[in-house]
Parts: C-alpha cells; sequence; structure tokens
C-alpha cells in the first residue's frame, strides 16, 4: 500500500503533473533559477526520488537514509536536466539521436540559456557534488549511486 501510495503522489497533481503544469507555464515567460530548479524538481526529480525511496523501504532504511537518498534523487535529477539543456544547444542530432534546439524553438527557458553553457557546466558540476556528499553515511556501499551521478554529469547523449 505504501508503494503505491508513493508512486501515486510522485506522478499526480503534487508531482510530475505538477511539474509539466510549471513547465508549460513558463514557457515564453523568464523563470529564474529557483523556479527552473522547481520545474525539474518536479519533472525529473519527483520520479527518481520514488525510485530511491521504494528500494530505500525494500531495505528497511532509517529515516535518515531515507532523507538522504531524497537529496541524493533531486540532485541527481537536477543533473539530468542540466545536462540535458546543456546537450539540447551543444550536441548535435546524430549525437544525440534526437533533434536538438527544440527548447529555443518553443521559446523556453533552460539552465543553458539562462546561465550561459559554462554557467550550466557549474551548476550541474554543484548539484552532482551535492548529491553524493548526500551519499557519504552509506560509504563504499553507495559506490553505485556515485558512478550513476558522474556518468549523467558527464553524459553526451
Amino acid at each position: 500500500m505504501a508503494a503505491s501510495a508513493l508512486l501515486a503522489g510522485t506522478a499526480g497533481t503534487a508531482g510530475m503533473v505538477y511539474g509539466q503544469e510549471l513547465d508549460l507555464y513558463y514557457e515564453g515567460k523568464r523563470p529564474d533559477q529557483a523556479q527552473l530548479a522547481d520545474v525539474h524538481r518536479y519533472k525529473t526529480g519527483m520520479l527518481l526520488n520514488a525510485a530511491a525511496q521504494l528500494g530505500a523501504t525494500a531495505a528497511d532504511a532509517r529515516p535518515a537514509q531515507c532523507q538522504a537518498l531524497e537529496r541524493y534523487a533531486f540532485g541527481i535529477g537536477l543533473v539530468f536536466q542540466i545536462v540535458d539543456d546543456i546537450l539540447d544547444v551543444t550536441a548535435t542530432e546524430e549525437e544525440l539521436g534526437k533533434p536538438t534546439g527544440s527548447d529555443a524553438g518553443n521559446g523556453k527557458v533552460t539552465f543553458a540559456t539562462l546561465l550561459g553553457v559554462a554557467g550550466a557546466r557549474e551548476e550541474a558540476a554543484r548539484a552532482n557534488a551535492a548529491a553524493e556528499q548526500a551519499l557519504e553515511m552509506f560509504g563504499p556501499r553507495a559506490g553505485f549511486l556515485r558512478a550513476l551521478a558522474h556518468n549523467l554529469l558527464e553524459r553526451r547523449k
């Protein structure tokens, strides 16, 4: 029951649906960095946090561990989206396997347009460092999660 409630909350109007609503609301507007981060927190971060919390529940994690995994999940969700924004303006369609430049064509403000590519890369690196730091309490057992965070930061497609 707890798992289905978590998934329903994640996907519903307090989760990904809300993130999509924010995304549409900000089209053609100029959201600031915090507002843009909120869009991604709900669109991507909620989904990743649900996966982390389901794993934590299955492992009988303590509340502090669940909170650390939440910080990690929202952090890597932000990293994923920032890198996606960067790739939309720097990669070719062949590299990505999908059309590029669609965000600008749709009038969307992204981290790359808001901060510039270099600034967006710095923000992604900061979010990644915070996500990895959230895993400290797990020690070497979090090696896979650290590698995942690193791969999301360095991805080229």
